[in-house]
């Protein structure tokens, strides 16, 4: 079990207690390491934002650098986060702007209840009553004369008069009248959206242009935009184009240069090849990309054209049309289409339950012959079934491959052949994907194409396997009993004489056929069995760890393996020290800064990258480490308790409620109050504290109990 010992007494926790004792309920600032940054505590302080961090003292606002130190005097009745190099504060009512250094830029003089900011270098300021614009020197760029105005966006700001809403520019100008009783904000901000706006005229809802063009009439109840991301928006070339709809009505598109398609359709689908699905009066039909329909709004159902093909539904037929509309397949059942180059355009048909393959125009390169078909891997052929048959042809219908074979495996790398069988398990050889035989199928029992290896393993009529080089070329004899399946390492498992060992891919052995049997080599050690026991060896074929186990459970990763014994699992080091008893459940994980949790039944420890025990497992619950600390759960008095560790195998105080992390110092919860651990299990702060933040900008703001 982790030692456990109690939290590290700090020299100032005594000065902490009595500053906290000194502020109860007020707020201050601590760097990553729990220092106080400044002397003092103040009534508020938010969280910082772009180097500043707002405060409160006696009622007045001011803000605060990053270590604590007062940038601009609290002598504010409000104010508002730095912007552009400036913010907004309140004197006497009044709204003005500072800079970082606390000088005042523009006068406070301008009314709201709330802040002013600037957008475009322009700010909406109130005086007298009546909103105008500012620019970031202070000079009254738009006079306020304005019952209301909102921010610019795209060089517009929408403003009312006389009850009435329209839209100004930057001069002032009086870009589109004041006759709307509203305009809808975008969920993005501001009021545009694709170059259009949402407006609102006795109670009727249309669309505008930034030139104040009515594209939409204002005779509808709503007109909204579809909620997509920017990621989700329909996107043809450089343009962008949005879904809209209206009640009453349906959806339609738009786009920078107008509507496209009108909205009088239930659904509209995604472009493809230039056509659109849509649905009108609960019949399916095409658009082309300028709104105009491509194909009449005749059919039950329809799919999206690939190629040139699209499969819809009518008088309770499915078939396949082109983009013409001209049905091309009228007798075929059902349809698979292929999306991924080369095969974009063709068409897998399906007719009486037998496959065959359409061109581009709609005429049949295979017939409706096949029990299945489909792209053979990485070519761009096409792989047949027939008869329980498999062969191959090319995307014109010649055949590559006779459909003579029993099976035919898929090619998923360049440049390599691929085995072939007459009979299931029988009969097998070895072919290019052209079509030229490597290795017939009356050659060997069996063959297979080896990847990792770049050979060809080979078995004779009496089951002796060899090798052969890609050509076909002999490596070795077929004089091995068994050759498994290469690894990475360019070695394989094979036995001789009742024996194994490890070939490479030149038929040499790296380690002699000697052990009842072996697994490959991981982590530069090799498991090996003989006289009934396992045990470790390296390349040199000399015993690392002496054979004395009955299994080997997992191989050596990140420095240990799992090994059994009377099925109990036992975790061992590189060096064959045991670092635990024999237990029923083992499990480990993988290593995060440098420490590697594991479990022993049902506790969790710790393991160095060298695969000893770091802190023995003690644990209910243990997550990662981070920062040199992790948390963990234990039982004390048959109660779950949560504390740290600190590599070393320290476990500090422990507590009922869950310890949380801050990234770079720990906050725990006791009776109500928390206090602050760094992650060398020092404590930071005592139990002083009622609220904790995360850090922001390398700094954590606190509020004393």
């Amino acid at each position: 079990m982790a030692k456990k010992v109690k939290p590290v007494v700090d020299e100032h926790l005594q000065k902490w207690e009595e500053f906290a004792a000194a502020n109860s309920g007020l707020y201050a600032m601590i760097d990553a390491e729990g220092n106080l940054l400044g002397d003092s505590a103040y009534d508020f302080i938010r969280d910082p934002q772009n180097g500043f961090a707002i405060f409160k003292k006696d009622g007045k606002y001011g803000f605060l650098r990053l270590d604590g130190s007062v940038a601009v005097a609290p002598i504010y009745e409000n104010l508002a986060d730095f912007n552009g190099g400036l913010a907004a504060v309140r004197v006497d009512g009044r709204w003005g702007f500072i800079n970082e250094k606390g000088e005042t830029v523009i006068a406070p003089q301008y009314e709201d209840s709330s802040a002013p900011f600037f957008r475009e270098g322009l700010a909406g300021v109130v005086k007298n009553g009546k909103y105008g614009f500012i620019d970031m020197e202070g000079n009254m760029v738009i006079e306020p004369v304005y019952e209301y105005a909102f921010s610019f966006q795209d060089n517009l700001a929408s403003v009312r008069v006389d009850g009435k809403v329209g839209f100004i520019d930057k001069t002032g100008k009086m870009v589109i009248a004041p006759e709307y009783d509203y305009v809808a904000p975008s969920l993005e901000g501001g009021f545009w959206r694709a170059g259009y706006a949402i407006v609102t005229k006795a109670n009727k809802v249309g669309l505008i242009d930034r030139e104040g063009k009515v594209v939409l009439p204002l005779i509808y109840d709503k007109v909204s935009f579809m909620p997509y991301a920017a990621s989700e928006r329909r996107t043809m070339g450089d343009k962008v184009y949005y879904d809209f709809s209206i009640t009453p009505g349906g959806s339609g598109i738009i786009s920078e240069d107008g509507v496209v398609i009108e909205p009088v359709y239930s659904k509209i689908g995604d472009f493809s090849e230039g056509l659109a699905g849509a649905i009108k009066d609960g019949k399916c039909g095409y658009l082309d990309t300028n709104g105009n329909i491509a194909l009449p709004f005749e059919y039950d159902s329809g799919s999206k054209f690939s190629g040139n093909f699209a499969r819809v539904s009518k008088d309770k037929r499915t078939f396949i049309i082109d983009k013409t509309g001209r049905e091309i397949c009228d007798k075929v059942e059902k349809f698979r289409f292929q999306y991924d180059e080369p095969w974009d355009g063709y068409m897998i048909a399906i007719k009486d339950d037998k496959y065959g393959l359409l061109d581009e125009s709609g005429n049949f390169i295979l017939p409706c012959e096949f029990d299945n078909l489909e792209k053979w891997g990485i070519t761009q052929l096409v792989k047949v079934s027939k008869d329980d048959k498999d062969g191959v042809y090319d995307l014109s219908g010649k055949e590559i491959i006779k459909p003579e074979f029993y099976y035919i495996d898929t090619p998923r790398t360049e440049g390599l052949p691929v085995g072939i069988s007459v009979e299931q398990w029988k009969k097998e050889g070895v072919v290019t994907t052209d079509g030229r035989f490597i290795v017939k199928p009356d050659e060997f029992k069996s063959c297979r194409v080896d990847e990792n290896g770049g050979v060809i393993v080979v078995e004779n009529k009496d089951g002796k396997a060899g090798l052969l080089g890609l050509d076909g070329s002999e490596i070795t004899p077929c004089v091995f009993d068994r050759i498994n399946a290469f690894e990475d390492n360019g070695t394989v498992r094979a036995m001789s004489g009742g024996k194994y060992g490890l070939l490479n891919n030149k038929g040499q052995w790296v380690i002699p056929a000697e052990y009842d049997s072996i697994e490959n080599m991981s982590e530069g050690l090799i498991g090996a069995k003989k006289d009934g026991k396992w045990g470790f060896i390296n390349d040199k074929n000399e015993w690392v760890i002496a054979p004395a186990y009955d299994q080997i459970y997992r191989d050596f990763k990140n420095g240990y393996a799992i090994v059994l014994n009377n099925d109990k699992s036992i975790l061992i080091n590189r060096d064959g020290k045991e670092l635990t008893k024999p237990v029923a459940n083992l499990d480990v994980y993988e290593p995060v800064e440098g420490m590697i949790k594991f479990r022993v039944g049902r506790k969790l420890g710790y393991l160095d990258t060298e695969g000893n025990i770091a802190i023995k497992p003690a644990f209910e619950e243990a997550e990662n480490f981070e920062n040199g600390c992790a948390l963990v759960s234990m039982k004390v008095d048959k109660q779950p308790m949560w504390t740290f560790v600190t590599k070393d195998g320290v476990a500090h105080e422990t507590f009922e409620n869950r310890v949380y992390n801050l990234g770079t110092l720990i906050t725990v919860d006791k009776e109500g109050k928390k206090a602050i651990f760094r992650p060398t299990g020092t404590l930071a702060l005592p139990f002083v504290l009622q609220k904790v933040s995360h850090d922001k900008e390398g700094v954590i703001v606190i509020q004393f109990a």
